[in-house]
């Protein structure tokens, strides 16, 4: 069964270009082998590439509505008779491209993204802050603004490509000619010929260096999510955009409390004599510890909101609340004389002023 390439991206039939290439590049992010371990996350990668590299195609796209095929009937295509990706998929792949990419076919290559892990602890996350990290990147050679040559001049114009960095191979098929672009390999699409090679960079264009980085870590940040610094990560060898680099979140568990998306959640354990006549308990926030007073005769499993003293809003003036669930504790032992001044007290309740209890009796005779 032919798979539906609209569902895997995500879009309905009648979704406009923009629409499946935002959709593409959302899950291709999402999915990208850096980004995520595993076989299942690679396979979902290169499903999601597959759809989009024949719904970007509006030959393709229109063989596979048609026929269910991107090559259309017989498995013969249309105007592009095989997949060059120039201008389309492997457009969009290049916001994961990098160094060393002489198959591209694409001259302006932006730069390789970077991806690290910081782990914050749970209160780090909850109130943001700022943190340092050092990375090592590929940055473009001072001595030769990234050309390889020396002084940055030494060097001539491909003569194969006249500096493009692409070459045209027409061949001519059942269907007429077709014209396949691809990287120009006199130059490795860079479109200059290096007479003198850069002593600083070895011909290179570019150089690997240590690089402390300032994150501002936005309060509110959940384990898991991605901050994206543009521009943070390699630079480009053939003078596209430098790449991002990507800070995935590690965030520690609190020794008490329980997230949940801006709320918190505790439980805690209260004397039974302070859910019979009330009193107060201390309950953890973020950052203080703060007052809750119990009414008396407070059932176990009560939960008590306590509104604003959850966990800040993203980029919002807005918090979560703090959820405290009660649990009633009786003592492990009893002395005698504790013991008879318990009984005295139940002598004194009856039966009747516990409503579960005294349901579940009146069920309990309607049975019998």
């Amino acid at each position: 069964m032919a798979k539906n390439y609209y569902d895997i991206l995500g879009v309905s039939k009648s979704a406009s270009a923009d629409e499946i290439k935002s959709a593409y590049r959302r899950l291709a992010k999402q999915y990208h082998p850096d980004l995520n371990k595993g076989e299942d996350a690679a396979a979902k990668f290169k499903e999601i590439n597959e759809a989009y590299e024949c719904l970007s195609d509006p030959q393709k796209k229109s063989n596979y509505d048609q026929f269910g095929s991107a090559e259309g009937p017989q498995g013969f295509g249309g105007s592009g008779g095989g997949f060059s990706g120039f201008g389309g998929f492997e457009d969009i792949f290049n916001m994961f491209s990098g160094f060393g990419g002489g198959s591209r076919q694409n001259m302006r290559q932006d730069g390789e993204d970077i991806n690290i892990r910081v782990n914050l602890s749970f209160k780090e996350a909850c109130n943001g802050g700022s943190k340092s990290v050092n990375i090592n990147r590929y940055e473009k050679c001072v001595d030769c603004k990234g050309t390889g040559a020396k002084n940055g001049t030494e060097y001539t114009t491909c003569a194969t490509c006249g500096g493009s960095g692409q070459v045209k191979q027409v061949q001519n098929t059942l269907f007429g000619q077709m014209v396949n672009v691809g990287t120009c390999k006199a130059c490795g699409g860079t479109g200059k010929i290096v007479k003198e090679k850069c002593s600083g960079c070895g011909g290179k264009g570019y150089n690997k260096r240590a690089r402390t980085i300032t994150i501002n870590i936005p309060a509110g940040i959940n384990d898991g999510q991605i901050l994206t610094l543009k521009g943070e990560g390699n630079s480009s060898l053939n003078g596209g955009n430098n790449g991002n680099l990507n800070v995935i979140i590690s965030v520690s568990n609190h020794e008490l409390l329980t997230r949940k998306e801006f709320n918190l959640y505790i439980n805690v354990p209260i004397p039974f004599t302070t859910a019979m006549l009330g009193g107060k308990i201390k309950v953890p926030t973020v950052n203080e510890i703060i007052e809750l007073t119990i009414p008396e005769l407070t059932q176990t499993g009560t939960v008590f909101k306590i509104k604003g003293k959850g966990v800040k809003y993203l980029r919002r003036e807005m918090y979560g609340d703090l959820f405290v669930t009660v649990t009633t504790e009786f003592p492990k032992n009893l002395d005698k004389k504790l013991k008879e001044e318990l009984l005295k007290v139940t002598e004194n309740v009856k039966d009747g002023e516990y409503t579960k209890y005294r349901d579940y009796l009146i069920k309990l005779n309607k049975s019998a």
